[in-house]
C-alpha cells in the first residue's frame, strides 16, 4: 500500500494495482472528468508485466513492473512524474527502463536502477534531490 496527499495504491500479492481517492490531476491514472475515486479501481498499465512495486507523492504516482519499467501519472508542474512535460498525467505512461526500487517524496521520485545508481527526478527547490 502506499498513500498521497489524498489518493492511495493497493498492490496485490498478484501484481495488480487498484487505487481510490483524489484523481484531480490524474494520479490514479483516471481520465480528467473523473475527479474523485470513491471505491477500489484497477490501474490500467499499458504494456505491462506483474505490477512488483507502488510509491505515491502527494498528487503523483510511480509503478514499478517485473520488467524493471516504471511508470507514471499524475501533477506534472514539478516533474515528478518524470514525463518530460509540466503537464498532468491522466493516464499511467512509462517513465523510465531498468528500475529496481522507487520512492516519492510530495513533489519528486527517487529511483535506483540494476545497476544501483540513483537516479531523481522533480521538485529540487529544498535539495531534495541531492543536487548541489
Amino acid at each position: 500500500m502506499a498513500c498521497g496527499n489524498q489518493h492511495m495504491l493497493l498492490l496485490t500479492n498478484i501484481g495488480t494495482v487498484y487505487g481510490m481517492g483524489d484523481n484531480r490531476y490524474g494520479q490514479l491514472g483516471r481520465p480528467s472528468e473523473m475527479l474523485r475515486i470513491r471505491s477500489l479501481e484497477k490501474l490500467e498499465v499499458p504494456n505491462a508485466c506483474s505490477i512488483r512495486q507502488i510509491a505515491c507523492g502527494a498528487h503523483h504516482s510511480i509503478i514499478v513492473d517485473e520488467a524493471r519499467t516504471a511508470y507514471g501519472c499524475g501533477e506534472g508542474r514539478y516533474g515528478a512524474v518524470g514525463h518530460a512535460s509540466q503537464n498532468n498525467s491522466y493516464e499511467v505512461v512509462p517513465v523510465a527502463i531498468g528500475i529496481q526500487k522507487i520512492a516519492c517524496g510530495a513533489r519528486h521520485t527517487l529511483a535506483i536502477n540494476e545497476y544501483g545508481r540513483a537516479y531523481g527526478w522533480g521538485d529540487c527547490s529544498h535539495g531534495q534531490l541531492g543536487l548541489a
